[in-house]
């Protein structure tokens, strides 16, 4: 029965992949671009991100990896960060935020540092628009996985092709062209769970596309919704009482939803138009806090209305339009897009607590405060072959504009960029090949910064290819931390938090990398990967003094925001301030397997180990690791084809004791390590409807461990896990095509 089919990658031309492509929609334009590369050899084989045009895998110059939209039907996605779990070098369990979403940590190092695009257009946002710890809300706006083609994940700075906030990496989701023939696609999920504490789920989404006009004019349609219980998790204390922890574990009701609508106009077989919208929706439940009887900070996960927070609900939400274009000429593709995305919060409020003086003009307690970014961004790119196919080069451009608005501060602020890179991608000889790239960003605060980039893929055999680069990447700080005064505040409307640090300027970093990659074009192949990021200028939080209460004056390292009271009526003499304090070093290895024993069974894994460490002499930090990343991953799959309809598969996940803190008298405390263990499979009831079922946490590992590290008459109770997995819980899905 040969039933596994042999993907194992095969060298292409340069130029025949580029041409391909050429007859398509641009890359970075448009979907299309990318499905139609895609179709020179199989999806896991052909990348666009790396270069910002098509290539084979193999001799794509960054450490990247594919994710499928197969492989992403198998499993419950409701995130970005859940569909990157098994990747290596990826870390997505250090805890949630307080809306539950997870973070995505990169080659040890933190959410914020990871660039997310959909179709190449970036999503992130330049300020802080969902603050106190619901940031990562950011990574539930995710497009429908019927929608989804595949997602490529580069690991490792790309600064030179995508700017800003990509130092750690580059998750980029591809989603699905417009069709010839009218097709679509149904997904219906819901997750069982088998523990009274953890809520269950269920989901759906659509899509459909096809043509209007034959030849001249498509459209595509897509939605989805997820609708999330609330999990209840306790913990027994020492005196036997039952007690519900403030955030870990722990989320309210939710529902998210989706909806996206695109036009695809083909003139002429040498110009393609995109016209898109797509609109994400989040709300989360807050009533439950509305009577107001709890303490200050103690009402779960959300946050008490008086304290700054809704009634009623939090809800986030983006909007985003984008027009396209690619031409092809004889002298290359050009590939143009313009995007204008908003996203904001609804459900916040000036908190009650906030001392008058503090309050934006004609503002009062409890009301509405306004959180929105908008973004208008230019793309502009250029792929050109020069002279003969040994030099394919690219130039290309961004134009970019975003103004956030938060009520607490008052003045609307600012961020405009405009950007210039090249690059060249030069065929040595057939089987070496010499990236060579640079980007200008022009910041209107921090002036201009330069981001080179050199790579080398050597095929020094079919079956051995040897790859590695050094690059520059570069993070400029958010608008809202530039902001003189109170910027935001925490601890329901009690802490006030400080921008307007005059000396802050952009992190740096200097990354390189080297590995090998062997594939004996059967059954097997492997990589090892070891990577080394310094940077500089680490942007974190430093206490400073209230000039008030100190005994200082302004300009002896204070600042004088007026009088300001904790939630006990006491004199606060410290703030919360961002600034530029530290060097930070990560490094590590990167293993990745996948073998073919038989037309039946099939195997994968990978193993990552992560270091890293603050380097700040004479603060309590220096030597520190830089995030809690554990230093050793593993992930591991096996995969049964038990018949043409049914595969069966099992995975495995460890994640090794991860840093906590250090104690006074030196002592560093970690998290407990954590393994887990899932079990499922697909059956294809025909062609079109595809059943797949898993069971998570088979052993149901308990998670919530909480320990009295105080005393008797002052506890202190702490979970001994980073994050609270969820306890054995079947899903089941539906996958219908038609």
């Amino acid at each position: 029965m040969a039933r596994i089919k042999n993907n194992s990658t095969f060298r292409i031309n340069r130029l025949t992949v580029f041409v391909s492509s050429a007859f398509a929609v641009g890359a970075m334009g448009s979907a299309s671009a990318q499905e139609a590369a895609g179709r020179v050899t199989s999806l896991d084989t052909v990348v666009v991100t790396a270069a910002g045009f098509a290539q084979d895998i193999k001799e794509a110059p960054a450490s990247i990896s594919v994710i499928t939209r197969e492989e992403l039907q198998e499993r419950p996605v409701s995130s970005i960060a859940e569909a990157l779990r098994d990747v290596e070098g990826i870390d997505v369990t250090d805890g949630t935020d307080k809306s539950g979403s997870l973070n995505i940590q990169m080659r040890g190092m933190g959410a914020d540092y990871t660039l997310i695009l959909v179709d190449g257009r970036r999503q992130n946002s330049v300020g802080n628009i969902q603050p106190n710890s619901f940031e990562r809300t950011e990574n539930n706006f995710l497009p429908p996985i019927s929608a989804i083609e595949r997602i490529e994940v580069i690991r490792g700075p790309m600064s030179t092709l995508y700017g800003a906030d990509a130092m750690g990496g580059v998750v980029n989701i591809i989603t699905r062209k417009v069709g010839n023939e009218w097709r679509g696609a149904v997904n219906l999920g819901t997750t069982i769970n088998l523990d009274s504490q953890y809520g269950n789920n269920t989901s759906g989404d659509f899509y459909i596309d096809g043509p209007l006009k034959e030849g001249l004019l498509g459209m595509s349609i897509r939605g989805a919704y997820i609708n999330n219980q609330e999990n209840d998790v306790t913990y027994t204390n020492d005196l036997g009482e039952e007690v519900t922890p403030t955030f870990s574990g722990n989320k309210v009701p939710n529902r998210r939803y989706d909806a996206g609508v695109r036009f695809a106009l083909t003139p002429n077989k040498n110009h393609d138009i995109i016209l898109e919208g797509t609109w994400g929706r989040q709300k989360y439940d807050n009533s439950w806090c509305a009577p107001n009887t709890t303490p200050i900070g103690r009402c779960g996960p959300m946050g008490r209305w008086n304290g700054g927070y809704s009634k009623d609900a939090l809800r986030f939400n983006r909007d985003s339009y984008t027009i396209a274009h690619t031409g092809r000429f004889d002298f290359g593709t050009w590939d143009s897009s313009f995007m204008h995305n908003t996203t904001e919060t609804v459900g916040r409020l000036i908190p009650e607590v906030l001392p008058v003086e503090h309050r934006p003009p004609g503002t009062g307690p409890n009301d509405p405060r306004e959180l929105k970014m908008r973004n208008l961004v230019f793309d502009t790119k250029l792929v050109t072959p020069l002279g003969t196919d040994s030099h394919l080069f690219t130039l290309g451009g961004q134009w970019w504009s975003a103004k956030m608005t938060d009520t607490l501060v008052g003045s609307p602020m600012t961020h405009r960029q405009w950007s210039l890179f090249a690059e060249d991608e030069w065929s040595i000889q057939d089987d070496l090949m010499l990236t060579l790239g640079a980007r200008y960003d022009r910041h209107n605060r921090y002036g201009g910064h330069f981001s080179p980039r050199a790579y080398i893929v050597w095929n020094t055999t079919p079956n051995w290819t040897i790859k590695g680069g050094v690059s520059k990447g570069y993070k400029a700080p958010k608008v809202n931390e530039m902001v003189p005064g109170i910027q935001n505040v925490g601890g329901q409307g009690t802490i006030p938090i400080i921008g307007g640090n005059p000396d802050m300027k952009p992190e740096t970093s200097l990354s390189s990398e080297i590995g090998v990659h062997y594939d004996n074009l059967r059954n097997f192949n492997a990589s090892a990967t070891i990577f080394n990021t310094d940077f500089k200028d680490k942007l974190e939080s430093e206490s400073v003094w209230n000039c008030r209460y100190s005994g200082r004056t302004p300009g002896e390292d204070c600042v004088d925001i007026g009088e300001w009271l904790d939630e006990n009526g006491n004199e606060r003499d410290t703030f919360s301030r961002r600034t530029n304090l530290s060097k930070a070093v990560t490094r590590g290895l990167e293993l990745n397997a996948r073998y073919l024993i038989n037309s039946d069974w099939e195997w994968s894994g990978n193993y990552t180990y992560t270091y890293s460490k603050i380097k700040h002499p004479g603060s309590s930090d220096d030597g520190k690791p830089l995030t809690s990343t554990p230093k050793h991953m593993v992930n591991t799959k096996l995969t049964w084809h038990a018949t043409d309809d049914l595969s069966l598969w099992a995975r495995g996940e460890y994640r090794g004791k991860r840093y906590r803190d250090t104690q006074a008298d030196g002592t560093e405390r970690y998290y407990k390590p954590l393994t887990l263990a899932h079990i499922g499979g697909t059956y294809r009831v025909n062609k079109a409807v595809a059943l797949n079922f898993a069971m998570y946490n088979v052993f149901d590992k308990n998670t919530v461990e909480y320990v009295n590290e105080g005393t008797a008459a002052r506890p202190a109770y702490n979970n001994q896990y980073r994050m609270v997995e969820q306890g054995r819980r079947v899903w089941l899905s539906t996958n219908i095509q038609f």
